[in-house]
Parts: structure tokens; C-alpha cells; sequence
């Protein structure tokens, strides 16, 4: 599944393909950051309707009983950016069907991005429509990591140097990566169920909240809750990084695993920065973006050895 190249492809779109599903990959993450900002800044509702704006194609950005002109600016660039977002993962489509006679992961993961991407903006318009319930905005933003991985799945699909790379398979690191992802994605889950019930402030201290350590209130509990997840997801995750160092020693793979330690560390610095600069919404901002590329960097990571197994598999059966 994991053919990188047909015989017959060109090097022109062979190139076209990886500039364009790259760009996808950009774009992706940059409509995740801005649904941040929305969410951030409570802007959800600055477009009250859906797929209009006011019921206009081009809102007229200005204060009403409803929103805020900066707050139907943030919402409406957030659906630009979305739209963008589809063209960019549809024209990556078509060029990769155009580029590969046999089916591969290509092919299949850009037709998953593809679902993926109209799946996840139609759920932004329901998140909308129902008025931006807890499990709407979760179910959302789950959709837009989704679609995210997928496109990176085709981006690194078309990195013709992992023909030559040097690898050798280690079942126990990829079962760690696996794992590590699917933390990950519970602890930013729990993360956007906190934010969504109004408890994300509910704690102004940090580590503990307050003098307990086990609180007996919902807010604490559930803000708490959280905090011991990120422990949990965190020293998998380092373990997992450490793990991956000691076994890929020269190639992109050490890169990925000492950058994804870095990130990571810095990601707790800015979670307990938002409780000691007393939630400030950068602090909140820089939290969630660099959740969304400790994501990237294991599904890229996932997706290198997935690739590299596949193709000594197939080499094996060449052989």
C-alpha cells in the first residue's frame, strides 16, 4: 500500500504533488490554529448563521446586539481559511489520482482527506447552528486533527528520500508511537471537555489546584483530571522520544523524536504559564498550537515507519 512512486509519474508532478499536498498540510494546521483563536476569544457566534455570515457572502464586519465586529472578523476568517482548506485538499485529489495508476496510501489517504475535510465543515456549521455545545466543539475539533493527519499522511507519501533512508524495524517503538498518539488525543479531548464546560480557569494554581491535591468539587475534578492525563500522556511520551533516540540514531527519525521532547516540553511550560500570567489568552493560544504539532509529529513519525515497513516487505517479496 505503501508505493511511493509509479514507473510512468514524471518528476514535474511528482513535485507538484508534494508542493501542493505540503501546502494542504500548512493550511490544515493554520485552520486549527485559527479555530483556537475563535474559541479563544469566544467568537464562535460571531457569524450567527451558517454557511452565510449575516446572512451575507462578505459580512459587514461591523458591532451588533449579536457579536462584535472583531469577533465576526475572527469567526469569518476562520471559515475563509476553511474553504481554503478545501480547494487546497481537493486539488491535491486530483493530482495525486492523476499521478498514481495503481491505488496506494496516496491515493486513499487523499480520498479520506477529502471526507474528512467536507465532514469537518459541515460540523463547524452544526457547532454553529446548535450554538457551540461542549460535545459539538469536541466532536469538531476531533474531526480537524483527523483531517490534519490524513493530509500529512499524503505529504510524507510523496517524500521520495525515504526510498534511501536508513531504518531498520523496531516493532516495540511503533506500538510506543501508537500509544503516545492515542494519549495525545484523549488529553487534547479532555482538554476541549474542560474548556467546553466553562472549567478551564476553574484552577489558579499550578501543579495543585489550590492546597488540594484531590478536590472534591466537579470544576477542580474535572480541571484536575486533565492535569493527571497530561502526566500520564507525558511520560509515555517521553518515553516513547527517549526510546526512539537510542534506536534511530542518523537519520530523520532522531530529528523528529528530539524535536517532539522539545515540543513537548516546552507545551507543559506553556500550560502552567496560563495559569501564572492568570489565563491570558496567548498563553491559552500557544497551549493549543503546540498540542496540535506534537500531533504532527507522531503521526509523522507513525507514517515514516509505516512506509519503511511496507517497503521492506515488498522488497522481501521482490526478492
Amino acid at each position: 500500500m505503501y508505493n511511493q512512486i509509479d514507473s510512468n509519474n514524471t518528476p514535474n508532478r511528482n513535485n507538484l504533488l508534494k508542493i501542493i499536498s505540503g501546502l494542504t498540510v500548512l493550511s490544515a494546521i493554520i485552520q486549527i490554529v485559527l479555530g483556537g483563536i475563535v474559541r479563544i476569544t469566544e467568537s464562535g457566534l460571531g457569524c450567527p448563521d451558517w454557511p452565510l455570515c449575516f446572512e451575507q457572502i462578505v459580512p459587514a464586519f461591523k458591532d451588533t446586539s449579536i457579536a462584535t465586529a472583531t469577533e465576526t472578523a475572527i469567526e469569518f476568517s476562520h471559515r475563509v481559511s476553511g474553504a481554503i482548506l478545501i480547494v487546497f485538499v481537493l486539488v491535491t485529489t486530483i493530482i495525486a489520482w492523476k499521478k498514481h495508476t495503481n491505488f496506494n496510501t496516496t491515493k486513499l489517504f487523499a480520498i479520506l482527506t477529502s471526507i474528512l475535510v467536507l465532514i469537518t465543515g459541515a460540523f463547524g456549521g452544526i457547532t454553529v447552528l446548535t450554538e457551540l455545545p461542549w460535545w459539538s466543539v469536541l466532536i469538531h475539533l476531533s474531526l480537524a486533527e483527523f483531517t490534519l493527519a490524513s493530509s500529512i499522511v499524503v505529504w510524507i507519501s510523496t517524500w521520495e528520500s525515504l526510498k534511501t533512508m536508513d531504518y531498520f524495524q523496531n516493532y516495540n517503538f511503533e506500538k510506543l508511537t501508537i500509544v503516545s498518539l492515542i494519549g495525545l488525543l484523549v488529553l487534547i479531548m479532555s482538554g476541549s471537555y474542560m474548556v467546553g464546560l466553562g472549567y478551564g480557569s476553574s484552577c489558579s494554581s499550578w501543579p495543585f489546584c489550590g492546597n488540594e491535591f484531590f478536590p472534591t468539587s466537579k470544576p477542580y475534578i474535572i480541571n484536575m483530571v486533565h492535569r493527571f492525563i497530561s502526566i500520564f500522556v507525558g511520560i509515555i511520551l517521553i518515553y516513547t522520544a527517549f526510546a526512539g533516540l537510542k534506536i534511530y540514531k542518523n537519520n530523520i527519525l532522531n530529528k523528529l523524536n528530539k524535536s517532539l521532547i522539545h515540543t513537548f516540553l516546552i507545551q507543559i511550560l506553556f500550560g502552567a504559564s496560563i495559569v501564572w500570567l492568570d489565563f491570558h489568552p496567548h498563553a491559552k493560544l500557544l497551549h493549543y498550537i503546540f498540542a496540535t504539532i506534537i500531533w504532527s509529529l507522531l503521526v509523522i513519525i507513525l507514517c515514516i515507519l509505516n512506509i519503511k515497513k511496507y517497503q521492506i516487505k515488498n522488497l522481501n517479496v521482490a526478492n
